[in-house]
């Protein structure tokens, strides 16, 4: 698993999308791409 620095949007071959924290544990699968991107915002805001 790599390391990532924030929190990222996931993009399924279906189209819906989760996120995945700096862990590497995904979350909110399945939910929409605008949802995914809010989530990101919001996390990586909070953790700056």
């Amino acid at each position: 698993m790599r390391e990532i620095d924030e929190w990222v949007v996931i993009e399924q071959p279906c189209g819906c999308c989760a996120v995945q924290n700096k862990d590497g544990k995904v979350w909110g699968y399945p939910m929409v791409r605008g949802a995914a991107e809010a989530v990101v915002d919001f996390a990586n805001q909070v953790e700056r």
